[in-house]
This record gives structure tokens, sequence and C-alpha cells, in this order.
């Protein structure tokens, strides 16, 4: 009996950066909080995962937002909805609204603005593995 094709996972990864100024973190946290829903009831959304600033050290949160495809990504990107919301957090930030949108595991391996080629996907696939396996196989037996 024939397995049904799986299709190619055609996901997409955007790390969005922003430097908040100083005493203006609890503000931006109240507007995290307002565009976090509109992000996570967008077509596509996987998931989302904050990097918060250490305080005293760095004042930059970085955002990591992943969406099923590059097409629903760029469609959130480009909303209504998040451009009125970074146009509100801009007083807050330092910088710009910076981002890198990137397919799949590709921005693991490539950092932005590289003028290097992303690894083969089984190269990515190994080193990937490499590094998990023998954390998969060694903790569990540290915690006996």
């Amino acid at each position: 009996m024939a397995q049904p094709a799986i299709p190619p996972y055609d996901g997409a990864t955007v790390v969005i950066t922003h430097r908040v100024r100083n005493n203006r973190h609890e503000a931006y946290a109240v507007w995290m909080e307002t565009i976090s829903p509109l992000c996570k009831a967008a077509t596509g959304f996987l998931d989302w995962h904050i990097v918060r600033p250490i305080p005293g050290i760095t004042a930059t949160y970085t955002v990591i937002i992943r969406f099923d495809t590059k097409k629903n990504l760029q469609g959130w990107m480009e909303s209504n909805d998040r451009k009125r919301l970074i146009k509100a957090v801009k007083p807050l930030l330092v910088g710009a609204d910076d981002f890198y949108i990137s397919s799949g595991l590709d921005f693991w391996f490539v950092p932005g603005g590289a003028r290097t080629k992303v690894p083969m996907r089984w190269k990515q696939f190994l080193i990937t593995w490499s590094a998990i396996y023998p954390l998969v196989l060694f903790v569990p037996l540290g915690g006996c």
C-alpha cells in the first residue's frame, strides 16, 4: 500500500529586533500585548517567541515569528494592522523596525546580509541532528 506523499514544508520565519528607549519598556510590553493577538490570528500563523532584554545589559527585544508559508508571513508583515501598530510604537524605539524574513530553517545557517550560499538541505539536517542526537541520548542519563 503506497503512503501518501508528504508535502514539502514551505514555512517562513521573521526575526524582528526592536531596541527600546530607556524607561519605555513597560509601554513596549503593553504594545506587545496589543499586537500579539492580531499576529496570532493572522492566516498561517504557527508560533511566536520573544527574547527579552537583560536589564542593565541590553535594551533589545527579539521576536521570532513563524508562518506556514512565506506568502502568509508577508501578508502579515504588510498588513494594515501591523503598519498601524508599528507607526504607534516608533516613539518607543531607538531605531527602526528591523526584520529579516527567511524560508524554513535557512536563517539559522546564514546570518542576514551574508553573501554566502545557504548550505544544502542534507547538510543542514546533518548539522542539526549532530547537535540534537547527543542531547537526546545523554541528557536523560544525567537525571538518574
